[in-house]
């Protein structure tokens, strides 16, 4: 069964919106029709221009790594394959089908794990600690301790250190989004 994902730049404006990264939309005043040799620039090339500022001058202006600098976004958004982008970013952002994101916006009566009981299904609480994703933690448990890193759910979620090398952060990645994905499969979010 083919789902519908969002497309990704709804989801990357909503996580550029929630770290208020896009400036306001500015007014333009438009010089009078005799002197208009060029049309004014569309919001979208005045957001390219505000980014491209606000970057270092030393990056190159026009390649991805330059703007995902300048927007300060997660690295999983550049290297992540689009649904299990998708995924990480509901899972971040507490839009997915868990039952306490659902019970929050008053889509569900109870805010509990249906294998756990009393405890909220939570990112967290899938990710770190409900027994039916038991197995498929500890392969991402294992495969992240081969390259020694410690497993946590921040880690799952896209949110690395700022300190590591881009080859790590891609084995990161690589590790937890197999483990989000078998997830998926399993409970669909």
């Amino acid at each position: 069964m083919a789902r519908y994902c969002r497309p990704l730049h709804t989801e990357l404006r909503e996580i550029q919106q929630l770290h208020s990264v896009l400036p306001a939309p500015a007014q333009q005043v438009l010089p009078a029709p005799a002197q208009q040799a060029a049309p004014p620039p569309r919001p979208s090339s005045l957001a390219k221009q505000w980014t491209l500022k606000a970057a270092t001058a030393e990056a190159k202006p026009h390649s991805p790594l330059h703007r995902e600098q300048a927007l300060s976004l997660p690295r999983y958004i550049s290297t992540d394959k689009k649904p299990l982008a998708c995924h990480r970013a509901r899972l971040r952002l507490a839009n997915s089908r868990l039952h306490a994101h659902l019970f929050r916006r008053h889509l569900t009566p109870s805010a509990s794990c249906p294998h756990c009981g009393g405890v909220p299904e939570t990112a967290e609480h899938i990710l770190e600690d409900c027994p039916t994703y038991a197995l498929k933690r500890q392969r991402c448990k294992q495969a992240l301790l081969s390259i020694q890193v410690p497993f946590s759910a921040h880690l799952c979620l896209g949110t690395l250190p700022a300190a590591l090398r881009p080859s790590v952060a891609d084995q990161i990645l690589a590790c937890t989004g197999e483990f989000i994905t078998a997830i998926q499969h399993a409970r669909c979010f």
